[in-house]
C-alpha cells in the first residue's frame, strides 16, 4: 500500500494488504508499474473474478484521477468482452472495420444437446466464423500435469471445423504489425461464407443470454443470421 487515503486493510503474515483494486490503482498512481502492465493486470483480475468492474471503477474514481489511464483502459477492454490485451486489439480492429458486424467475444459454443465445442476469443455469428489469438507465451511449453500446451491448442482448434465453424487463427504480432492484411483475410472468409448454412449450435456469450440460429420457414432461403430466442 502506497497511499494515506484510508481503506480497510489487513495483515497477511508481515505484509500490510489492501484490496486488489486498491493495489492495482496505487501501482499506477505511484509509478510502480507501467500503465500497460496495470491494464494487463486489471483485465486478468476481472477475468479471474478477483475484482468486479464496479469495484475497479469505484477505486479509480475515489482517488486522484491522473495516472489512472492504464486501469481505465483495462476496465474498458474487459467490459468490451476482452480477456487480454491482444483480444482487445482484435475486437477494436473488427469494430473499426465493420461497425455493424455482430461480434461476440469469449462465447461458449455448444451443440444443441449441450456438447462443448469451444470458447473462441471472438465469434462472428452472422458468418459462422471463430477467431483465436494464439500467443507464444500462453500456448508453448507444458502445464503442471505435463501436457503439451501447443498440442492441446491444436486439439481444441480441431473441434471447430468438425461442427461446421470456420476458424481463423492469428498471432498477436500479426495484429500489431499487419492488421490490414489480417482484416482482408477475415473479409475474404466472410465473402466465402455468405449464404452458406450456419452451424446448428447454441451460443452463450456469458452475459445472461443464450443465442441460437433461427432457421427461416420452409421454402424460404436460409440466411446467415443469429437472433435472440424469445423469452
Amino acid at each position: 500500500m502506497r497511499s494515506t487515503r484510508p481503506e480497510a486493510a489487513r495483515w497477511v503474515g508481515n505484509v500490510h494488504s489492501v484490496s486488489v483494486e486498491r493495489a492495482l490503482a496505487d501501482c499506477e498512481r505511484f509509478g510502480l508499474w507501467s500503465p500497460e502492465d496495470v491494464r494487463t493486470c486489471v483485465i486478468a483480475a476481472l477475468q479471474q473474478h478477483l475484482a468486479s468492474p464496479a469495484r475497479i471503477r469505484a477505486e479509480l474514481d475515489a482517488g486522484r484521477l491522473n495516472k489512472t489511464a492504464g486501469g481505465r483502459q483495462g476496465l474498458a477492454d474487459f467490459e468490451a468482452g476482452a480477456w487480454s490485451i491482444p483480444e482487445a486489439v482484435l475486437i477494436r480492429l473488427l469494430r473499426c472495420r465493420w461497425r455493424s458486424l455482430t461480434i461476440i467475444p469469449n462465447a461458449v459454443l455448444t451443440t444443441p444437446h449441450g456438447t462443448y465445442i469451444g470458447r473462441p476469443d471472438v465469434y462472428l455469428p452472422t458468418f459462422g466464423i471463430a477467431i483465436q489469438v494464439h500467443s507464444r507465451a500462453h500456448h508453448s511449453g507444458f502445464d503442471p500435469a505435463g501436457r503439451d500446451l501447443w498440442a492441446s491448442t491444436l486439439d481444441h482448434d480441431s473441434r471447430y471445423p468438425q461442427h461446421g465453424i470456420t476458424l481463423i487463427p492469428v498471432a498477436p504480432t500479426l495484429l500489431r504489425d499487419v492488421p490490414g492484411r489480417f482484416l482482408d483475410r477475415v473479409a475474404g472468409t466472410m465473402r466465402r461464407r455468405r449464404g452458406l448454412p450456419l452451424p446448428d449450435m447454441v451460443i452463450n456469450p456469458g452475459r445472461g443470454q443464450s443465442w441460437r440460429r433461427v432457421d427461416p420457414p420452409q421454402g424460404s432461403p436460409r440466411s446467415n443470421e443469429t437472433r435472440r430466442p424469445s423469452a
